[in-house]
């Protein structure tokens, strides 16, 4: 515990530093530890957002349309075992590729 703290005692003092602002985003009943984590969002001015899990792609749709503030950065997403991005899109994005194609 008092190792995690001082690794992201150590990240937030480095992403402030930077100039760099760290949002958080947690899902609602996961022990993600807001306590150390939060952390990294007060230290460089950033934003905590907990979701609700059953409206997670309805939230990040509406993160995903927020403007632009970075380029050319990284970006982590660390996910439980067991849970998996889907690509709902993809089956459409693949047929307007071929669609493009034929053309």
């Amino acid at each position: 515990d008092d190792a995690a703290r001082a690794h992201y005692r150590r990240v937030a003092d480095a992403a402030r530093d930077a100039g760099v602002a760290v949002n958080v985003v947690a899902i609602e009943g996961t022990r993600c530890r807001l306590d150390v984590l939060g952390g990294l969002s007060d230290t460089t001015s950033g934003s905590i957002e907990l979701i609700d899990p059953t409206k997670l792609r309805a939230k990040f749709d509406e993160i995903a349309k927020r403007n632009i503030i970075a380029t050319d950065c990284t970006l982590v997403v660390r996910l439980q075992r067991g849970l998996a991005f889907v690509d709902d899109d993809a089956d459409d994005a693949a047929g307007d590729d071929d669609a493009a194609d034929d053309a």
